[in-house]
């Protein structure tokens, strides 16, 4: 017979006995049964025979399945309660069986709906309500099933209360012409002839005939009215969905209208700064162009054009001048001494523009060199006769850079070794050293730019990311270098895979590539390290004052690659000036960093620049 249904379960300790779950069962009509209505209901289950229980089971539907056989009228009926009780429409087998035990369906089945309509106050008071809406809700036409539901749904409300007597009343002259048809007026009244009784069946017959036109027009009108019902619901549907295309249409309005206000507003903001962005952009060009030497002169031409006073009409310079003259005729020692230095300071004055034309001077002319040494014997002697000393605090950095200065182009790279000479015999401080360092490049610099060759004592063969990091290794030089953590690891076995014979774990290995990493920028601050490992929870540690040591986080392939990629996007971003140096061989990654305005380096490149390991 197969499994019993999701509705059934045997109770606990009951023998055959079932417990039923009401929430698969079928009803009479989609409201609840009053408690009235189910006991009438339960009342004519009661009155079902077992022969009829036995063609109920043999013919409904819901008694195939549950282990229901013949010869148990209780648990039948039990079971019949609960399907006419519960929620869905009962069976036309049920409903017929029913049907033969109401009392009132012999009196309601005979009327009309709408005559069952206007006598059923009438009907309530001389039936009871619940007999009359359990009649009607085992009547065979929807239309009284319906008329009984709405009665029900409605409670109290549904009757008026009457009396027996003034119900008995209601119906008397409802039925008046039926009842005078049938001879049985009232007893008061005279007696029905055969003249008044074809008067009362012409009569009946008319009304009968005007029912039946009713009833067509009637129905006329409910086709129509399905007719509009279903154009209204279709309107209905229809609004809808115009109601959610308009909606969605100002969503996207907003969002448009939206995002180009976001636009004029950047547009605005970009055309207002503009110029001082242009201007900043020049001067920063400016600033890295023939190592920031032009950048200097730019700022000096726009000081200049700024000075507009004359200082010969200074009056506090006049009285200086007066002052000194006074002293001149009244001392004449004094008065010698002044010319002599005011000599002094002119030639000084004049060495000096001397200088600074030669240290700037992009093409120097010999007449200008000629000049700067004549200078400097004038002011060698008038120093001897005025017995002044060098203010000079390093006399060896300021003779070195006057050296520079009138040093020939031919003779540069002896300049270049007289220098290393000086600096190997510690004669010079290490900020002097770098002071007159700075102004050879500047020199060699200004000689590449107009095509005189650049005389170099070693040709530097490194690749710019090499020389990148070894000048950041060296020097102050800011520098953002990322490392690509696994692809390091794969790329170095040699170095972080274990001898033969041990072993080392993956955390191991991370640990050791951020040890090697800190041990070769810990003595360069400027340079800011990240080592990027892939990982299933997002974390970053700081390994060291300057190393961080994030793991990516997420699923899926090439997690660090993307962190890599955003890491390099913000820093070009926000400082476009600072180089960002990427150390992968992943040729995708690196081709995406280059992109965004970094610079890559391979593993093994790397490697070379890495600390002896310490086994």
């Amino acid at each position: 017979m197969g499994p019993p249904p999701r509705w059934w379960r045997p109770a606990l300790g009951s023998g055959s006995a079932c417990v039923f779950d009401r929430s698969e069962t079928m009803s009479l009509c989609a409201h609840k049964l009053t408690d009235a209505c189910e006991r009438e209901v339960k009342r004519l289950i009661e009155r079902v025979p077992e022969k009829d229980l036995n063609e109920i089971l043999a013919l409904d539907p819901v008694f195939q399945v549950g282990g229901f056989k013949a010869g148990k009228p209780e648990l039948l009926r039990v079971r019949l309660t609960q399907v006419v009780c519960g929620q869905r429409e009962v069976s036309p087998v049920v409903r017929r069986m029913l049907e033969k035990r109401s009392r009132a369906k012999t009196l309601t089945g005979l009327l009309a709906p709408g005559v069952l309509e206007l006598a059923a106050s009438a009907l309530a008071a001389l039936l009871k309500p619940e007999t009359l809406i359990v009649a009607g809700l085992l009547d065979a036409r929807a239309e009284v099933r319906e008329l009984a539901a709405g009665w029900m749904a409605a409670g109290d409300a549904a009757f008026k209360p009457l009396t027996p007597e003034a119900a008995t009343a209601d119906l008397r002259e409802l039925f008046s012409d039926l009842h005078a048809l049938l001879g049985r007026s009232d007893q008061s009244g005279p007696a029905l002839t055969a003249e008044a009784w074809r008067t009362q069946r012409e009569t009946l017959e008319q009304t009968i005939q005007s029912l039946k036109m009713e009833i067509r027009r009637l129905r006329g009108v409910e086709d129509r009215a399905a007719m509009y019902a279903n154009q209204l619901k279709n309107a209905v549907a229809e609004k809808e969905r115009l109601d959610a295309r308009l909606q969605a249409a100002e969503t996207e309005a907003g969002n448009v209208n939206r995002t180009l206000n976001e636009l004029q507003v950047e547009l605005a903001r970009e055309r207002a700064n503009r110029e001082i962005r242009l201007n900043a952009a020049i001067d920063s060009a400016l600033s890295h162009e023939f190592y920031g030497w032009l950048a200097a002169a730019k700022r000096v031409e726009r000081v200049s054009s700024t000075l507009r006073e004359d200082l010969e009409d200074d009056p506090l310079l006049g009285r200086v001048r007066a002052a000194l003259t006074k002293q001149a005729e009244t001392d004449r020692h004094s008065g010698n001494r002044l010319t002599l230095s005011e000599r002094l300071k002119a030639l000084q004055a004049a060495a000096k523009e001397v200088d600074a034309a030669l240290a700037h001077a992009i093409r120097q002319e010999p007449d200008l060199q000629t000049a700067a040494r004549e200078l400097a014997e004038e002011i060698q002697r008038l120093e001897a006769v005025l017995e002044c000393s060098n203010p000079s605090s390093s006399p060896v950095e300021t003779a070195l850079l006057e050296s520079l200065n009138r040093t020939e182009t031919n003779d540069l790279p002896l300049f270049k070794r007289r220098f290393e000479g000086v600096t190997a015999l510690n004669l010079l401080s290490q900020a002097g050293a770098n002071r007159v360092m700075e102004a050879f490049r500047k020199r060699m610099a200004a000689l590449s730019a107009i095509g005189i060759p650049n005389y170099r004592l070693e040709p530097d063969t490194r690749s710019p990311e090499e020389r990148l990091l070894g000048e950041a290794l060296a020097t102050p030089k800011v520098l953002i270098l990322l490392l690509d953590g696994h692809n390091v690891l794969f790329g170095l076995p040699a170095r972080y895979n274990p001898p033969r014979g041990h072993s080392r774990s993956d955390a191991m290995k991370r640990d050791l590539v951020a040890k090697d990493l800190a041990a070769l920028v810990s003595a360069s601050p400027t340079i800011r390290a990240c080592i990027v490992f892939d990982g299933q929870t997002p974390s970053e540690t700081q390994f060291a004052p300057n190393v961080r040591v994030s793991y990516s986080g997420g699923e899926g392939e090439h997690r660090a690659d993307k962190v890599l990629v955003g890491l390099v996007r913000f820093f070009k971003q926000n400082d476009p000036d600072t180089p960002v140096l990427l150390v992968s061989c992943d040729q995708e990654l690196c081709g995406n960093v280059r992109r965004l305005g970094g610079q890559t380096m391979d593993v093994l490149t790397f490697g070379a620049f890495l600390p002896n390991p310490s086994r």
